[in-house]
């Protein structure tokens, strides 16, 4: 609409007139009204750097939109909104407010966009306000609650893994002082340490030479006496009993002699006394002395040599002990078998660096190799070391002072040569002995011409193995003319004590022998002896091990137990308690002590087993015997139950239902009730008639079938033993 310059009039009643091209236009403003209607605002858009907020953000339409979550790195966003009022569009006034980030409303006119960028993580509330062409406001207007997220590095558990990192170092680097401090310290206490133990090193050496000096008068009172009477006795038994006494007064008299040589070492008191000698043939003596224990144990015995002569500067007596121990060492830990072996090779060889000698000799190798259990090789550097012993189950059961190959090693040295050893466990072990040839390497007071060999040590394991090659009585031939006599179990490594212990019990019982703790176990399983007698220390299974295997196995759980042992303390004996074991003796112990406490243990039992052999035997739980032994013969009692009827049901078809052989059963019946598997199924089924029989449940006929008889006439003639009377008898006194 246009009007023409100077055409307004305003009237006398308030009109006003204007004129314009098309026409006279008149209106009264007292008849115009503001527009009073508060608009709505809505958003009508989101957008998120330029780009429209995903719907992965917020579910429904943008004009709905309450709440925004945003990630650390969408802190930039804008809003597009506008108020729902028409009349005049462009003269709407809008203004908004980010609470958290402005303080104060920003009113922008017309203008519905606004933008924020860079915001940092946290909670916001966008709010909007607008008004309508008159400016007529919406107070409560429209607004968003945004939360920013952190970042990772920002979050609490972030700022909880900085203060424990913080506090690690911290820690760290206290700890590290502290370490630094006590190594100081430790360093300090192991040198004062270190002049303790070389002094109680040397006390203990000084301990050794004097306690070996004081054994060795009672031992030569011992053996002299004992090699004159042996000279002079006839009896077989009597001889063989002394001989073993003499052959092992010779071996600790051996020990002895190494601790004092140990103690001369030490005092830098041993002199080396060396002439020319074959060393070929004294080597050879020195191993085929042992040929009697190597057949023992089946262990083959075999000497190479590239010579057959060589002469060679030593110290015969001190050699020998190297070579004995060397080789003794390797048949002792030689299991027993027919394809094990024990190898000595000699040979000469050029050594240059020769520990003593710096310039290239020549020299004689002997090596020394068995095919035994092997050193583990962490442990190869401590096996020449004083005392120390290889830490393998096989090798820590044996006995031995472990001062064999410390002393060995000292006496090569002595001689100016080296010894070495090579291992792998389970395939053998190999020691070297080196000697250098010629005599320029020895001083002159080490030289002593026109010397003797003797070889003591050889002589005294030559006598011991005549002594053992013996016609000995065993026990078991004696015994056999016997069968009545109990069976007593001997098991131990050490075969002079077996037959020790065999001896003193072969008059009374018939004994077994096993070598070792394994052995033990298979023997006793398949005869089921009435009494074992073990040592604790043994190779492969130890008596502790064993007497525990035994007492769980239901075919050995009932024998009687003896544990033997050098270690007299209360916590051994308990431990050997706790196994099962019925008694403990230490050793040295009397024979007669022996003797008592195997036939008291044999006669207990058989005082139980009188007891319950026919007064409890139908009622096997109520015996009070060990669980293991009441759950077999309840057992036993439901395969009888199971098969009393049955007249082809036997002895071999129980043993098979309850995993015994027929003479395990029949042991192990006579050792709980002193009743045979025969006689225990015959008298439940006697039992089961007698029930039947009260209950008048048939004729007699019919219960001699029922319980399993083959004819009533057998029927009759078993039940008159075993009641007293006939079963008529019986049936007419029970009836009355």
């Amino acid at each position: 609409m246009e009007f023409r310059l100077g055409s307004g009039f305003k009237g006398h009643s308030g009109k006003f007139y204007f004129g314009g091209v098309n026409g006279l236009n008149v209106f009264n403003p007292n008849n115009i009204r503001q527009n009073s209607f508060i608009p709505k605002l809505t958003f009508t858009s989101v957008n998120l750097t330029g780009e429209k907020l995903s719907k992965e953000i917020y579910n429904g339409s943008v004009e709905l939109l309450d709440e925004i979550y945003l990630s650390y790195d969408q802190n930039n966003i804008s809003f597009e909104f506008a108020a729902m009022e028409f009349t005049n569009p462009k003269k709407n006034q809008y203004a908004y407010k980010m609470e958290g980030f402005d303080t104060d409303w920003i009113y922008t006119g017309n203008q519905r966009l606004a933008n924020y960028t860079n915001l940092d993580p946290g909670e916001y509330v966008f709010q909007v306000r607008g008004s309508n062409n008159d400016g007529i406001w919406n107070e409560e207007g429209r607004s968003i609650k945004i939360t920013v997220t952190s970042p990772p590095w920002k979050t609490w558990w972030a700022y909880t893994l900085y203060i424990l990192a913080l506090i690690s170092i911290l820690f760290s680097v206290r700890r590290y002082e502290l370490n630094r401090i006590r190594l100081k310290n430790q360093l300090a206490l192991e040198q004062v340490e270190s002049e303790k133990l070389k002094e109680l090193d040397q006390l203990k050496s000084k301990f050794f030479a004097n306690i070996s000096h004081e054994f060795r008068t009672p031992l030569t009172l011992i053996l002299g006496p004992l090699e004159n009477v042996i000279s002079k006795i006839n009896s077989l038994d009597i001889k063989q009993q002394l001989g073993t006494a003499y052959n092992n007064g010779k071996r600790l008299l051996i020990l002895i002699n190494q601790l004092l040589d140990l103690s001369k070492f030490e005092a830098g008191g041993m002199n080396l006394a060396a002439n020319q000698n074959d060393l070929i043939p004294f080597i050879k003596g020195i191993f085929f002395s042992f040929e009697s224990l190597a057949k023992q144990k089946k262990i083959a015995l075999q000497f190479q040599s590239d010579i057959d002569s060589l002469q060679v500067y030593f110290d015969p007596e001190k050699m020998e002990q190297v070579f004995y121990n060397l080789i003794s060492n390797a048949i002792k830990f030689t299991p027993e078998s027919s394809n094990k072996k024990v190898l000595v090779n000699v040979a000469t060889a050029n050594m240059s660096n020769l520990k003593n000698l710096s310039l290239k000799v020549k020299c004689i190798l002997i090596s020394v190799k068995d095919s035994g259990v092997g050193i583990p090789k962490d442990q190869l550097p401590n096996i020449f070391n004083r005392f120390y012993r290889v830490n393998l189950p096989f090798i820590d059961e044996q006995e031995g002072t472990s001062i064999g190959l410390s002393l060995a090693k000292e006496i090569v040295e002595l001689h100016h040569g080296q010894i070495n050893v090579s291992s792998e466990e389970g395939k053998g072990s190999e020691f070297t002995v080196l000697l250098p040839l010629g005599k320029e390497h020895l001083e002159e007071n080490e030289i002593v011409e026109d010397r003797t060999i003797s070889l003591q040590i050889a002589e005294t394991i030559n006598q011991f193995n005549d002594d053992n090659n013996l016609e000995l009585l065993e026990p078991s031939v004696k015994i056999e003319e016997h069968i009545d006599k109990e069976i007593v179990l001997v098991v131990d490594d050490n075969e002079d004590v077996r037959k020790f212990i065999g001896k003193q019990l072969d008059s009374d019982f018939k004994i077994i022998e096993a070598k070792d703790g394994e052995d033990g176990i298979e023997k006793a399983i398949l005869s089921v002896p009435d009494l074992i007698i073990s040592d604790i220390i043994m190779p492969k299974i130890n008596g502790n091990e064993l007497c525990r295997k035994l007492k769980s196995d239901e075919r050995t759980s009932h024998i009687p137990v003896i544990l033997l042992t050098a270690k007299g303390g209360e916590e051994n004996k308990l431990e050997g308690l706790k196994t099962g074991a019925d008694d403990y003796l230490t050793k040295p112990f009397s024979s007669k002590e022996l003797i008592i406490r195997v036939k008291n243990l044999i006669e207990q039992r058989n005082k139980l087993r009188e007891k319950f052999s026919r007064e409890h035997f139908t009622s096997p739980d109520k015996v009070s015997l060990p669980s293991i032994d009441t759950k077999f013969l309840i057992k036993v009692k439901e395969v009888i139950d199971k098969n009393i009827g049955d007249e082809k049901f036997s002895v071999q078809f129980l043993a098979n239902e309850v995993a015994l052989s027929r003479v395990q059963l029949h042991r192990k019946l006579k050792a709980l009730i002193n009743l045979s598997a025969g006689e225990f199924i015959l008298n439940m089924r006697l039992m089961r008639a007698a029930d039947l029989i009260k209950q008048n449940a048939a004729s007699i006929s019919e219960i001699a079938y029922l319980t399993g008889f083959n004819t009533p006439n057998y029927f009759a003639k078993c039940f008159r033993k075993h009641f007293g009377y006939s079963s008529t008898e019986y049936k007419t006194k029970i009836l009355q």
